[in-house]
């Protein structure tokens, strides 16, 4: 048993690199985002709204790399174990962003883009760890993303506030009367940080 912050990081990039389909999302990501933007002639924000995708994916699979009953035999601090987890996520996650957004073109992608696909992947963390199926987390996050945000967008203009669709503006111009890139942040960021919070204090008291 370990509660040294750097083994319990350590050992989750390991877990990481170990499970297939993490390598195949990032390396699938990037090759579509290069074909799309290289090939297919897709705008850079059009390659960010797809290659986000993967960022949920990989966010879902961090959580799901091992079964928390496992983990927990060799962390026994919860809290501890979720930091290792995310930390981890986010060491592969950001530089994923980075070569994403260079790929989509360095020019008309701000840096807030590789931001944004960092915190979708995030919100899709929080939800694995919330719900504790990897299907559901990630059927329920691109359902949002890819089917339900664009059609309430559709119908009401509350659905601004909706995570994806409030941090979208960090990188998509919207109407005089949309959030801003700060204020989009914020909404994303808040939603993140709600249902991160509330994945932790469901994972601290149920049962492994």
């Amino acid at each position: 048993m370990t509660n040294h912050p750097w083994r319990v990081l350590a050992a989750e990039l390991v877990k990481l690199r170990s499970l297939p389909a993490v390598p195949l999302t990032v390396g699938t990501t990037v090759a579509v985002a290069a074909g799309l933007a290289y090939v297919a002639g897709a705008t850079p924000v059009q390659v960010i709204t797809y290659a986000q995708a993967g960022f949920i994916l990989l966010g879902v699979l961090t959580v799901a790399a091992e079964h928390a009953g496992t983990s927990l035999v060799a962390v026994p601090g919860r809290v501890l174990l979720v930091a290792g987890k995310l930390a981890a996520y986010l060491a592969v996650a950001v530089p994923f962003a980075a070569v994403t957004c260079l790929l989509a073109g360095r020019a008309s992608v701000p840096v807030a883009a590789a931001a944004y696909l960092v915190l979708v992947g995030t919100l899709a963390f929080a939800v694995a760890l919330l719900v504790r199926r990897l299907l559901v987390a990630l059927g329920g996050v691109l359902t949002l993303v890819f089917v339900v945000s664009p059609l309430l967008a559709s119908l009401t203009e509350y659905a601004a506030y909706l995570p994806d669709l409030a941090g979208a503006r960090m990188f998509r111009p919207g109407p005089p009367d949309a959030l801003t890139p700060v204020q989009g942040a914020a909404v994303l960021a808040g939603w993140t940080a709600g249902l991160l919070g509330a994945a932790v204090a469901a994972f601290t008291r149920r049962d492994a």
